[in-house]
C-alpha cells in the first residue's frame, strides 16, 4: 500500500468520528426534519464522504443516495453500511461527472462538510492557480445542477468568513482516546490568497504519525452565490439548521418547471 493511500484512509478513520464529533448528535435529525419540511423525497449526498449523515437519514428513512469522488472515502462507507445491514445507491463520481455517472434527479442535493473548496483544492506537488481554482468549483456546481429537480435545492456550506481567512493560525483537536489523536492547523496567506490545512494524525496503536496537507482558495459568500446562479440556482437562502462552528450553510433552488 503506498504511503498517499495509507495517508487518506488514516484520514477517513478520524474524520469520520471528528465528523459527529463537530456537528453533534442531533444534527441529522435537524437537518432530515428541514428535508421533510421541504416535501424532500429523494436526497443525493454528492460528497458522501464517510457516510455521515447519509448513514442515518437511511435509518431515519430517508431515500439517500451516496456518491463521492474518492475510492477510498466510498469504501470506509461501503463498509460502515454494510457493518448497519443498509441499501444505499452508491456511486464513484467526481462532481463534474455527476450528470454521467449518478442517474436520475433528486428533490435535494447535499454537498456539505466544507467539501466545495477542496474541487479546487491541491497539494504541494501540484499548485494550481485561482482562476483555475474557481474554474473547477464551477464545474462542480454545474455537475450539482445537473442533479437537483425542478424546483428543488442544493444544500452547500462553506467556511464562516473568519475561519476562511483567518489572520492568525487556529488549531482543532481530537481523539476517540483509542485509536488516534489529530491537531488540525488551518492558515490563510493574504499574498497568495491562499488557506492551508495541515492534519497530523496519531495511530495511537502502531505509534505512527502521518501528515496530510492541502491548499485552497476561500469563497465568500458573494463568490459563492455568483457562482450558484451562474450553474443556474434561483433563490439562495441561509439554512436555519445549526451547523459545526466554522461553517455557514445555504439552500440554493432550482427553478421549478413552467
Amino acid at each position: 500500500m503506498s504511503d498517499q493511500r495509507r495517508s487518506l484512509q488514516e484520514f477517513a478513520k478520524q474524520w469520520d468520528y471528528r465528523a459527529r464529533e463537530l456537528w453533534g448528535s442531533d444534527y441529522a435529525q435537524v437537518l432530515a426534519d428541514l428535508l421533510k419540511s421541504h416535501d424532500v423525497e429523494m436526497v443525493l449526498d454528492c460528497a458522501g464522504g464517510t457516510g455521515f449523515p447519509a448513514i442515518e437519514f437511511k435509518q431515519q428513512g430517508l431515500n439517500i443516495s451516496y456518491s463521492d469522488g474518492s475510492p477510498d472515502m466510498l469504501a470506509f462507507f461501503n463498509a460502515r453500511r454494510k457493518e448497519e445491514k443498509l441499501t444505499i445507491p452508491t456511486y464513484l463520481s467526481s462532481w463534474h461527472e455527476l450528470p454521467m455517472r449518478v442517474p436520475y434527479s433528486y428533490d435535494a442535493v447535499l454537498c456539505r462538510g466544507n467539501s466545495l473548496l477542496f474541487s479546487g483544492a491541491y497539494c504541494d506537488d501540484a499548485p494550481l492557480d485561482r482562476t483555475t481554482a474557481l474554474s473547477a468549483m464551477q464545474q462542480a456546481l454545474d455537475g450539482m445542477f445537473s442533479k437537483v429537480a425542478e424546483g428543488g435545492f442544493l444544500y452547500i456550506d462553506i467556511p464562516t468568513p473568519e475561519k476562511a481567512k483567518p489572520e492568525t493560525p487556529y488549531h482543532m483537536t481530537g481523539t476517540d482516546s483509542l485509536t488516534f489523536k489529530v491537531k488540525t492547523t488551518v492558515s490563510y496567506d493574504p499574498e497568495t490568497q491562499l488557506r492551508t490545512t495541515i492534519d497530523v494524525i496519531n495511530n495511537l496503536l502502531s505509534n505512527t504519525e502521518t501528515e496530510i496537507s492541502a491548499h485552497n482558495y476561500p469563497i465568500d459568500e458573494q463568490e459563492l452565490f455568483e457562482m450558484l446562479r451562474n450553474a443556474g440556482f434561483e433563490k439562495i437562502e441561509k439554512s436555519p439548521v445549526q451547523e459545526a462552528s466554522f461553517m455557514d450553510a445555504y439552500l440554493a433552488f432550482k427553478p421549478p418547471a413552467q
